[in-house]
This record gives C-alpha cells, sequence and structure tokens, in this order.
C-alpha cells in the first residue's frame, strides 16, 4: 500500500469518529483516563441483547470444543473453563488448541458487549493497510483482546510495540485486555514498551462493567457449567501447532 492510500485509510477512520487529530493533539494517557472515568449505565433492553448473544457464542464454542482432543499442560482455572467445564486435565490434551479456541472466545464476549451496550460509540478494530491493530474500537479507545500472552509470541509482541506506538501516535487510547493472570512478564513490559495499556484478569473485567455497563465476570460465572462439553470418549486425537496463546 502507498503512502497515500495509507493516509486515506487512516483519514477514514478518524473522519467516522468525527475528528481528525494532529501529532500535537494526540492525547496523554492520563487526560484520556480523566476522559472515560465515568461509568456508563446500560439499559435492560441492551442488558437483554447481550445476554443471549453471548449465550449464542457460548454454546457455538460448547458444541466445537466437544469434538476435540489433545497434549500439553496447564494447571490454572480461568472463568472460561469454568463457563465450559475444562479441567485442568482436559486442557492439559492440547494448550495450543484450547489457547487458540479461548483466545477467539474471549475476543467474541468481549466484542459482543461493547457492540450492544456502546453501539453508539462503537467500530470495528482499527486498520491501517492489511494490518488490523485492534479487535474493536471506542471512540477513541483502542481495544484488543488476548487470552494469555506468553513466551511464544515473539512476532506478536512485535506487533503489539509497533501497533501501540502507532495507535497512540494518531490520538487512540490503547487498551489490551487479557482475561488469564499468568503471563510472562517479559511479554507485559514489552507490551507496555509499545504504549499499551495493560489490564489483566480482574482489572479487564473491571474496565469492561465501566465502560459498557455490563457485569461480564458475573454473567460468566452464572454460566459457569452451563455449556459443560459433552463429548464421545472416540473422539480421535487431533495433532495441533501454532501458537499456544490466544
Amino acid at each position: 500500500m502507498t503512502k497515500t492510500e495509507a493516509s486515506t485509510v487512516i483519514a477514514f477512520h478518524h473522519q467516522w469518529l468525527g475528528t481528525i487529530p494532529t501529532r500535537a493533539s494526540v492525547l496523554r494517557p492520563c487526560v484520556l483516563s480523566m476522559r472515560y472515568a465515568q461509568a456508563v449505565v446500560m439499559d435492560a433492553d441492551a442488558a437483554k441483547k447481550t445476554k443471549i448473544s453471548l449465550e449464542a457464542i457460548l454454546k457455538q464454542y460448547a458444541e466445537s470444543f466437544a469434538s476435540k482432543t489433545y497434549a500439553e499442560e496447564n494447571d490454572d482455572l480461568d472463568v472460561l473453563m469454568e463457563v465450559f467445564g475444562i479441567s485442568p486435565a482436559l486442557k492439559r490434551e492440547n494448550r495450543q488448541y484450547w489457547g487458540r479456541e479461548l483466545g477467539m472466545c474471549w475476543q467474541l464476549v468481549v466484542t459482543r458487549v461493547f457492540e450492544n451496550c456502546r453501539s453508539a460509540d462503537f467500530g470495528p478494530g482499527y486498520r491501517s493497510g492489511l494490518d488490523e491493530m485492534s479487535d474493536l474500537m471506542l471512540k477513541k479507545i483502542a481495544i484488543d483482546t488476548k487470552y494469555r500472552i506468553g513466551s511464544g509470541d515473539s512476532g506478536t509482541l512485535k506487533k503489539f510495540k509497533q501497533y501501540g506506538k502507532v495507535l497512540r501516535g494518531n490520538g487512540f487510547d490503547p487498551v489490551l485486555l487479557i482475561l488469564r493472570s499468568d503471563n510472562l512478564p517479559a511479554a507485559i513490559q514489552a507490551c507496555k514498551g509499545g504504549g499499551w495499556r495493560i489490564l489483566v484478569g480482574d482489572a479487564s473485567f473491571q474496565f469492561i462493567k465501566k465502560e459498557s455497563g455490563f457485569d461480564l465476570y458475573a454473567y460468566l460465572k452464572r454460566a459457569a457449567k452451563r455449556h459443560d462439553i459433552k463429548r464421545s470418549p472416540t473422539t480421535p486425537l487431533i495433532e495441533e501447532s501454532g501458537d499456544a496463546d490466544g
């Protein structure tokens, strides 16, 4: 893509937001945090729509998980594992598969919450050329989701560092919502070095509740075991390769 084409993409995104910030008008993190400090109050219809959407996502993943098996070790539970009744022993079967699939599930449920509860402020992920630098936009907040960041993420970390700088350079507040707390400290520092605001575990859920008015953590806790995976004992072992973190 040429510089002119890339500039057109960025200008179009800012036009959608209603403003085209200059380099001199980039907001500082402290200003952004004050701007978005007020919690959002969600109406009943949005809450009902969100719950129906989330149930559909969780049911879809439960059905998909029921047909898979694998092999590697991870003994830490999280709220999504509880939703589907995924034990540490089951997750050990293939950490790569579960990390990838639970990561995508996490991305979808977070995106759906903001899409339903903040529809007027919601937008698709920020793109520059072929690169999608966030999963979604919420006004000036560029939100990306990650199930876990581990040692195998060298390529991803390089992109996060680059993307964070580009997003901040265009006046956005890059926020990374990570579900699990067992992340590699060096990886977290690398993301922070790129300008991302890192929210892990409970902090991610608090951010989602404050910005959407929807208590996703409470919802998932109530959904625990409602989508238990029921797999056939004859399901064949499937070999997987790739990044273990979603």
